[in-house]
């Protein structure tokens, strides 16, 4: 008789393994949607984390050129007022007032007379 069971346990484990493989099969797919399911959950915040990059990186660049442009701006009218607190400007300008520009150097008020 034990003969006779160990056939049977044969034929019971080898039906186990047939029905067994396609679970391991499905198994297998289960697997592999879950790993792509997940890696399709990591690209989205990756890819808006690019966005983001980008959208920062644009606007860091805008801000940089009004920067230079300003500067720019800033020398240029630093120049202009310079070139008109010139004394001869400034004698030319006030020519019609009456006003006339000091031949005397100033008069210390401390009363130390300046050489």
């Amino acid at each position: 008789m034990s003969e006779k069971e160990d056939i049977i346990q044969e034929e019971n484990s080898s039906t186990e393994s047939d029905s067994g493989s396609s679970n391991g099969s499905d198994n297998r797919f289960n697997n592999i949607v879950g790993l792509l399911a997940f890696m399709a959950f990591l690209t989205i915040p990756y890819i808006y984390n690019s966005h983001l990059t980008d959208r920062k990186y644009r606007k860091s660049e805008k801000i940089k050129s009004e920067l230079n442009e300003l500067r720019s701006e800033f020398i240029t009218l630093k120049s202009e007022i310079v070139g008109e607190n010139k004394q001869s400007d400034i004698a030319r300008k006030l020519e019609g007032t009456g006003i006339e520009a000091l031949t005397e150097s100033p008069i210390d008020l401390n009363g130390k007379p300046k050489n």
